[in-house]
């Protein structure tokens, strides 16, 4: 009996440890409620739901990506959240939730989108009024932009840049027309349509208002020159410099420089200016510029001259003058110098317009108009001469022109006066005739008929 319920103990063990139990493990289960999140630019929220049975956690997020919770338990809600994204390109990244134990893991895909591409400018168009003055316009962008279509007239501070920007434009040259000129301007970004910015420049000229130079005489160290004039030119400013020196300025500064006084001439058809204490063999350049009755400017107009050399010139001398006060003759020789083959020779009474600072250059203009006009003959050798003076006229000038062989005029001329005192007839040369302290002018009004007074000479031999 007692057997009996030993085996029947043991089998009741036995029975009981093979018997389930309410604490078993349950299967892990771990679902999300999307495995892609797509965000706006503007930094939004997002909710990924979480079922499951077990702990789990949330690993790699971004540093742009915020989360609610990265780790719970169970079921759960968890709020992804962007900063906003000021870049015009997308962001990524990859979350992965996973169970604690790493049995179970679900990628979720964030993207975030870029911000929309935008571009646009402040002002559609602007007006230059002056070469040199600066105005600017605005560009808005939220990307990289760029400028085309700039011309050589215009400088632009930049062309190409990200974000926004003020744009500095200005003419670097004067509009050298009647009429105004223009570009516009193409402002552009990838992803968005193009703006654009006209640029004016007023134009800089009055029409009919230039002055040219007409017909240059030049010397070694002065040069004489009269004016073509358009039809509305009421004044006009006239100055020479060194080529050399006006290198390093702008029209602008020039201009700046020779509206002055001293360099503004009144429009006649007879008005000559000698420029003088030049230096020889020297490129140099003159500058006119005309105004109408409004004061509103013609172009710059620009003339290079270059003066001859100082150095072996043709010349011819006179010498031996003598005077007869009782025939009122005056009696002279005149001598071909080495580099000459001819020469031409005027006489005429002292003419304070011709002669003393300066005027040299008058001499020259005028006396080359005559010899093409063929009023004077070439001289082929040294000769005597006499000429009868006006009784009583007791002092002359003569004024004597080399030609070279190449039958050029020479650079220099010889321009004396003759006078007669009480120790017989004396040279009156003034030693710096035409020199000057840096460059000069002298302007004056050549009435050919008054000032011309050539007087008839007679060769003795």
């Amino acid at each position: 009996m007692k057997r009996n319920y030993l085996l029947t103990f043991i089998l009741a063990l036995v029975i009981a440890s093979c018997g389930g139990s309410d604490d078993d493990e349950a299967e892990t289960r771990l679902a999300v409620s999307s495995n892609v999140f797509t965000l706006s630019s503007d930094g939004d929220s997002q909710v990924l739901k979480i079922q499951s049975n077990v702990s789990w956690l949330i690993t790699g997020a971004s540093g742009w990506l915020s989360l609610s919770s990265s780790s719970g338990k169970g079921n759960a809600s968890v709020v992804l959240t962007a900063q906003e994204n000021k870049d015009i390109d997308e962001r990524k990244c990859t979350l992965m939730v996973q169970s604690e134990r790493g049995e179970i893991s679900e990628p979720v895909s964030v993207v975030q989108q870029g911000v929309s591409v935008s571009l646009s400018v402040d002002v559609k168009e602007i007006n230059l009024v002056e070469a040199g003055k600066e105005q600017a316009f605005n560009i808005t962008c939220n990307t990289a932009w760029s400028i085309s279509g700039v011309p050589e007239w215009l400088t632009v501070s930049s062309t190409n840049g990200v974000g926004n920007a003020s744009i500095k434009v200005s003419a670097n040259s004067f509009n050298n027309s009647p009429a105004d000129r223009d570009v516009t301007l193409n402002i552009s970004s990838s992803g968005v349509s193009s703006q654009s910015v006209k640029i004016i420049q007023k134009a800089g000229l009055a029409a009919g208002s230039n002055v040219t130079a007409q017909t240059v005489v030049v010397l070694s160290n002065c040069f004489a020159t009269d004016f073509e004039y358009g039809n509305n030119v009421t004044y006009f400013y006239a100055v020479v410099f060194e080529a050399s020196f006006i290198e390093r300025y702008t029209d602008e500064e020039i201009i700046d420089v020779m509206k002055t006084d001293e360099n503004r001439c009144t429009p006649n058809d007879n008005y000559v200016i000698s420029f003088y204490g030049l230096e020889p063999q020297t490129k140099h350049v003159l500058f006119l510029l005309g105004f109408n009755k409004d004061g509103e400017r013609g172009e710059l107009i620009r003339k290079e001259i270059t003066t001859k050399s100082g150095k072996n010139q043709p010349m011819a001398y006179v010498d031996n003058v003598t005077y007869d006060a009782k025939t009122n003759k005056w009696c002279w020789e005149t001598t071909i110098g080495a580099y000459s083959t001819k020469y031409y020779q005027w006489v005429l009474e002292y003419n304070p317009a011709f002669y003393g600072s300066g005027k040299d250059a008058f001499v020259a203009w005028t006396f080359s108009k005559k010899i093409k006009e063929g009023v004077f003959t070439p001289i082929l050798q040294s000769s005597s001469w006499t000429y009868t003076g006006t009784a009583g006229v007791t002092q002359f000038q003569t004024v004597t022109w080399g030609v070279g062989q190449d039958g050029e005029l020479g650079g220099t001329i010889e321009n004396t006066c003759w006078i007669l005192n009480s120790n017989g007839v004396k040279n009156v040369n003034e030693s710096n005739r035409n020199t000057a302290k840096g460059i000069a002018h002298i302007g004056m009004i050549v009435n050919e008929n008054t000032l011309f007074k050539g007087a008839t000479i007679t060769r003795i031999r």
